[in-house]
């Protein structure tokens, strides 16, 4: 029959290894009467002639055809798209046309199948994906719902072969995740919703229940794998006696608390002081290995990733410390230290610990790094707690840090897709210094998207920062321009400070972790205070003008003097647009970032900061993007400068 609604709807159902005995369930219980174009692309050598129609034709409830360059798509006929075919859209329109050559198989390309139908005029796609390996699918189930469609997974837990399922799922376009009967018998309710318009896209409990979480926490559930939240939920769902998902969203929604309770109990962590002490001796070994060859008073630093309650970032201020005094090197050790669960923060600020706690500490450590408390705790000593900063930060959507020496996240990334590992994988890369360090937990050293980085120490999960000249790409989001943040409110009269001061207020504000290289003007844009090499001022030789635009790169000048006068008349943080200096591979794209710093009963004046890129450090894609999010350095720096200040308070 023909259909009887505006849009000809095309199934397209992909399926690899393990799909024919997938297929011939779907084909045997489809509606007769749908309404639907069929069109199977099952992976298929080209050197075999194809029989998947003769196959599928024994079990299938409506007639099954093999696709030929002259075939004419009529609905209720299941067609099979032979290996040496393909469907092209030209001018919106279908046509089959023998493949070119070479092509690597797997061939009839998913992909190409699903991408094809979005562009056709009129069409509405369903984009239904089965058993198989590899990948091939994701994509097209990507373009198929950007494009309005409608996209359905068989349930690895029944496939033969999941990774293709579990490659689509991870990118969270899936629509309905379902066992083989179950999709025969969406697509009858969908040829019925579909035709007479009251088709709505279902909202399961469980996709509410991440929406709610997310909403209010700021937590996207959506990278999490669903079992290491289900599980939690289930948890909370026994606790208060529900029997179904439904009831439990339900009470989600309306109270806030609860909300607060399932946060918790999903970011439990699980921490102890040097977890896995064999692991601990593998990376001190190693550690050793990177100090050892540092000049004295170097910078050390180290990014403690989802630190809990502080014990592991402590283990490891203990380590570098203990390395330190055996090469007799005086290094300045700083670590930040983050997690998104704040009540964690505010027991590692305090440092505290019970004797259960520290029960599989060596005593000698115990003895020269805590002091024994008048409640029968132990508490970290001033001088290490100094060497650390424990601030708010979620690592899967906040910038990273950046210039680390060593990263740490151990025992986390098992419990995210593996799409979002692979981001954080990128992040990481993008934190380290060339051949810097990756520690990751034990039961994380098979992640098969850990690129860009050398294996040092596979059983224990030792990794090094690899040095390619092809980058990582980083997600688009970091290339976003930011809204304008809060304005700082300063004192609006300028009397003389002295410079020291503006030492000490940088050291406590943290800005040490972001900005090696700064400078400091007052309100003539006279500069007053300047820390490390920055190759953008020249001083001439005579007698030395202080004006920052006088010394200033002439390629800078402008830019500088636009973004100066912003700040002053805002009051808040701005950044100039990227500028290119040099040419070629060779050239580098640099932005300043400006924002007021205000000193207790002093000088209102400006600190600046200069970014730069490499071309290769910028390329996105394959271009130039010039739009390098501002979150990327201030954001940080302000919540950072935040938990700095609370993180003094603890040491009071």
């Amino acid at each position: 029959m023909q259909n009887e609604w505006n849009e000809q709807i095309y199934v397209a159902i992909g399926s690899s290894a393990g799909g024919l005995e997938a297929l011939q369930h779907l084909v045997a219980s489809l509606p007769e009467s749908s309404g639907f174009i069929y069109i199977i692309a099952q992976h298929h050598s080209l050197a075999q002639k194809s029989v998947l129609a003769s196959i599928l034709g024994r079990k299938s409830t409506i007639p099954a055809l093999t696709i030929n360059t002259t075939t004419l798509l009529k609905p209720d006929i299941l067609y099979i798209l032979p290996p040496h075919l393909q469907l092209v859209s030209h001018y919106g329109k279908l046509k089959i046309m023998p493949i070119k050559e070479p092509i690597v198989p797997p061939l009839p390309l998913i992909d190409d199948l699903f991408y094809t139908l979005t562009q056709i005029k009129q069409v509405k796609c369903i984009a239904i994906l089965l058993s198989g390996t590899g990948h091939d699918g994701t994509a097209g189930m990507v373009q198929v719902k950007e494009n309005n469609g409608i996209t359905l997974a068989q349930s690895p837990e029944e496939a033969h072969f999941d990774s293709m399922l579990k490659s689509a799922i991870d990118t969270g376009v899936v629509d309905y995740i379902l066992p083989i009967y179950e999709i025969t018998q969406k697509l009858i309710q969908l040829s019925s919703s579909l035709r007479d318009g009251s088709y709505i896209m279902e909202e399961t409990a469980f996709e509410r229940i991440r929406k709610i979480v997310q909403q209010h926490k700021q937590i996207d559930f959506y990278k999490y794998k669903d079992d290491t939240i289900q599980r939690r939920i289930q948890k909370r769902m026994i606790h208060l006696k529900f029997d179904t998902l439904e009831e439990y969203a339900t009470y989600l929604g309306a109270n806030q608390q609860e909300v607060s309770n399932l946060e918790k109990e999903v970011l439990i962590g699980v921490t102890s002081f040097f977890r896995d002490s064999e692991a601990f001796e593998a990376l001190k070994l190693k550690l050793h290995e990177k100090i050892v060859t540092l000049p004295q008073m170097s910078e050390f630093r180290i990014w403690c990733v989802a630190c809990s309650t502080g014990e592991e970032a402590y283990s490891l201020a203990i380590i570098v410390i203990e390395i330190c005094e055996e090469l007799q090197k005086n290094i300045q050790l700083k670590i930040f230290a983050s997690d998104i669960d704040d009540r964690a923060l505010s027991r590692a600020r305090v440092g505290e610990y019970s004797k259960v706690a520290l029960k599989q500490v060596n005593p000698q450590i115990i003895k020269k790094y805590f002091i024994h408390t008048h409640t029968d705790n132990y508490q970290i000593i001033k001088e290490l707690r100094s060497k650390i900063v424990f601030t708010h930060h979620n690592f899967l959507q906040d910038p990273p840090f950046i210039n680390i020496d060593l990263v740490s996240c151990r025992n986390v990334l098992i419990y995210l897709l593996s799409s979002s590992q692979h981001e954080v994988f990128h992040f990481f890369h993008y934190a380290l210094k060339k051949n810097a360090l990756l520690f990751l937990g034990s039961s994380e050293s098979t992640l098969a998207s850990i690129d860009h980085f050398i294996t040092l120490d596979q059983y224990f999960s030792i990794y090094e920062k690899e040095g390619k000249s092809t980058l990582p790409r980083l997600p688009k989001r970091l290339f976003q321009q930011d809204s304008k943040m809060p304005p700082f409110v300063g004192d609006k009269h300028m009397v003389p400070i002295d410079p020291t001061q503006i030492e000490n207020y940088l050291h406590d504000e943290i800005f040490n972790y972001f900005a090696p290289s700064c400078i400091v003007v007052d309100q003539n844009y006279d500069i007053v205070y300047k820390k490390g090499v920055i190759p953008y001022l020249h001083f001439s030789d005579g007698i030395v003008n202080l004006n920052l635009l006088k010394n200033l790169n002439t390629d800078l000048q402008y830019e500088a003097t636009l973004l100066l006068n912003h700040v002053v008349v805002s009051n808040i943080a701005q950044s100039s647009k990227f500028i290119e200096i040099g040419s070629g591979n060779t050239g580098k794209f640099v932005r300043m970032i400006a924002q007021p710093l205000n000193l207790p009963a002093t000088s209102k004046m400006i600190f600046l900061y200069f970014q730069d890129f490499s071309v290769q450090e910028l390329r996105l894609n394959g271009t130039i993007h010039p739009l390098w999010g501002r979150s990327y350095f201030i954001y940080t720096l302000i919540t950072a400068g935040r938990s700095t200040r609370g993180s003094a308070k603890s040491l009071r």
